[in-house]
């Protein structure tokens, strides 16, 4: 391991021009892929003995995916959804290789550790910043993860801070490296450029007759009728279910007692405190206070604490340590006691509010406690419910026999389709439509077969398929304007293509690109002077440093949505200015980070020679 970090520390130029053209983090693993066919929650990544799940992946990836379409919108396509599973393979890989390292090497993380640092994170706190489980528990919940995940996560993030992170972290950047950097990054350039806009392109002719046959063929998907279903079914209410279940008066009492905490309030009090170091202090303070002096006033004068120090808020007895907590539940309000002592050290409190302990009695409890009981029994109930409807249906009864004998209505959809739209359906069930599992099933049966029982977020279904319209081509009379449509974009595409073309040509051959504009009756525009992080006409920064590498009257074309730029580097003619001494230190800075995530990944890559790593790309979806 030592000697490639030596051999690193001899390639720093070739690193710097990396950097400098690239700064792009190349992939880190070169590890044999083995092809399976799909089946069941199988073993997608193998690092010798330790393993992720294609369930565990497929739900991170999916995780990742959800944000990435809340963040991009409309913009969310299959190349973005492609990049977040390789960075999600490299993540688990990664994490597997660490685990399997520091097995290797006994690197050992202690329960202690980690609850330390579970106990001190911010926002698992309250507001007298305790640690705070329910709290942690919720942030988890939304965040789609359980206690163990985030434990484990937690482990190798320390294992891999250990065995990655911290034998990089102080790799030197040598000075001229950073002062070159920093002079590059004042280089400056003047881009000439002219702009197409494909959406103002003008077409000056017509689609034809043969040209709309054409496109009626090449896109027959898109002018297609999908296949949709007119299906029967009956739905009961989960909440409904759970109202015939009643609690006995047994049941009700030993929830009440279980759960006392919930109906019962301790005592508060609202307290001030000073600690000292010695018992004289605390004494010399006293009698400050009852001379006049104020309290905060004596908690900066004699302890050199602050008012937010000084104040603990509103406090229960089992908030605070015992022997402090006993002294200040039988002190009297507004009252300073004589000093006591704690393993903090000698106290003086004042307590300036007491609220009472407040109890809620068991007959007022008693309501919310049976509506508790009924949730907590809904799903037992549910499922009993579901197995007797799955016997109706082995025993042959139709769906008019079931819903009568659960007392039930049957309800239709008409024109169902596979993407959960439909022309008609009752407004009370419409959320059953963005149900997966209900569409899904409503297109696995054949016409007048009734389904197994579905359970959906809110209760049970059963369905019947009444109906199947097959998938069909639209006429094309109706489908002309959507062709037409299509034509228009693909044509003014062309016709973009074709002047983008010919600029280039013109500029190759040495004209310049004012005289090239005008010709074709384009506007020319010059930027200002810029450096490469600066940018122009939303052009991106890989685009920019892209522009900078290009010799000067040499013609580059950047697509930008439904923009094309074709721009042309001019020299400045300004004098680089010499970089200042924060321009180099934030070069290094720069270069710092960037050499340590390369030679991270090195290393976890060095460390992966020794283990046997396998990852099934089929069932990863990136077998291409």
């Amino acid at each position: 391991m030592m000697k490639f970090f030596r051999k690193s520390q001899n390639a720093w130029f070739t690193k710097f021009i990396l950097f400098l053209t690239a700064m792009s983090f190349m992939s880190l693993f070169g590890v044999s892929g083995y092809m399976s066919s799909v089946g069941q929650n199988k073993p997608v990544i193998k690092v010798d003995g330790l393993e992720v799940l294609q369930g565990d992946f497929m739900t991170e990836v999916e995780k990742e995916s959800s944000m990435a379409k809340g963040l991009l919108g409309e913009k969310y396509n299959d190349g973005i959804r492609a990049i977040i599973l390789q960075q999600v393979l490299n993540k688990e890989l990664t994490d597997l290789i660490v685990e399997r390292t520091a097995d290797k090497y006994n690197v050992y993380v202690s329960d202690g550790l980690i609850r330390k640092i579970v106990f001190s994170q911010p926002e698992f706190q309250n507001e007298f910043g305790q640690f705070d489980l329910m709290k942690m528990r919720r942030l988890l919940a939304v965040s789609g993860l359980n206690e163990a995940t985030y434990l484990a996560r937690i482990k190798n993030a320390v294992m891999k801070q250990h065995l990655v992170e911290t034998p990089v972290e102080n790799m030197p950047v040598p000075e001229i490296m950073a002062r070159y950097m920093a002079k590059a990054e004042n280089q400056k350039k003047i881009f000439e450029y002219i702009k197409l806009d494909t959406n103002k392109v003008k077409i000056d002719r017509n689609i034809s007759e043969e040209e709309v046959n054409q496109y009626y063929q090449d896109f027959a998907a898109e002018f297609t009728e999908p296949e949709n279903r007119d299906i029967s079914f009956i739905f009961i209410n989960n909440e409904d279910v759970s109202k015939n279940y009643k609690p006995t008066e047994k049941e009700i009492s030993a929830y009440y007692k279980e759960h006392i905490e919930q109906y019962e309030t301790p005592e508060k009090r609202t307290v001030l405190q000073i600690i000292f170091t010695d018992e004289v202090e605390a004494v010399e303070a006293r009698k400050a206070i009852l001379n006049g002096m104020e309290f905060y006033a004596a908690a900066e004068k004699f302890a050199k604490q602050s008012k937010e120090d000084t104040n603990l808020g509103s406090v229960s007895a089992d908030m605070l340590a015992e022997d402090v907590s006993t002294n200040v539940f039988a002190a009297k309000k507004n009252l300073v006691g004589a000093p006591f002592k704690s393993d903090l050290g000698w106290h003086l409190v004042k307590v300036t509010e007491v609220t009472p302990a407040s109890k809620v009695d068991y007959a007022k409890a008693k309501q919310e406690i049976v509506a508790e009981l009924r949730h907590e029994k809904a799903y037992e109930i549910t499922q009993d419910l579901s197995r007797t409807i799955e016997d109706q249906i082995g025993s042959g009864d139709d769906l008019e026999a079931i819903a009568q004998s659960l007392n039930t209505k049957i309800y239709k959809i008409s024109t169902l389709t596979e993407d959960g739209n439909a022309k008609q359906v009752a407004s009370a069930y419409k959320s059953l439509l963005k149900d997966n599992d209900f569409v899904d099933t409503a297109f696995l049966y054949s016409t007048n077969e009734l389904s197994q029982v579905i359970e959906t977020n809110n209760g049970l279904v059963v369905l019947r398929v009444d109906v199947i319209n097959e998938a069909h081509p639209r006429d094309l009379n109706l489908v002309r304007g959507q062709i037409e449509k299509i034509w228009a974009v693909n044509e003014r595409a062309a016709i973009v293509q074709e002047i983008t073309n010919d600029v280039l040509h013109y500029v190759e051959t040495g004209e310049n690109l004012k005289d090239i504009a005008k010709r074709f009756s384009l506007t020319f525009q010059q930027t200002k002077p810029l450096t490469r992080t600066d940018s122009f006409e939303n052009v991106g920064q890989q685009a920019m440093m892209q522009l900078f590498q290009e010799n000067y009257d040499t013609a580059r074309v950047i697509d930008n949505d439904k923009i094309k730029i074709i721009a042309v580097a001019k020299p400045s003619n300004l004098k680089i200015s010499k970089p200042t001494a924060t321009d180099i230190e934030k070069s290094k800075a720069i270069l710092k980070m960037n050499l340590a995530k390369e030679y991270q990944g090195n290393l976890v890559n060095d460390y992966a020679q020794d283990y046997d790593v396998r990852i099934k790309y089929r069932l990863l979806g990136l077998a291409d």
